[in-house]
């Protein structure tokens, strides 16, 4: 079998798509677990001012988790 050059071009192509999406998918990944680290956090700091803790307490319960 033999290849032409536009066989080729469309290979490179599928490999750069197929790339593409796999950073793609990374970046979405890493995007998802900043956003929920993000959320974990903001809940930590309201539980921890609704029990009216000392400034204190709420840097420690933060640097301890996050």
């Amino acid at each position: 079998m033999t290849y032409t050059v536009s066989d080729n071009k469309s290979l490179q192509h599928q490999v750069q798509s197929a790339m593409d999406a796999q950073e793609l998918k990374q970046a979405k990944t890493e995007r998802r677990t900043a956003k929920s680290a993000f959320t974990r956090a903001e809940i930590t700091l309201i539980h921890q001012i609704s029990k009216e803790r000392s400034i204190e307490e709420v840097r420690e319960a933060l640097r301890t988790k996050y």
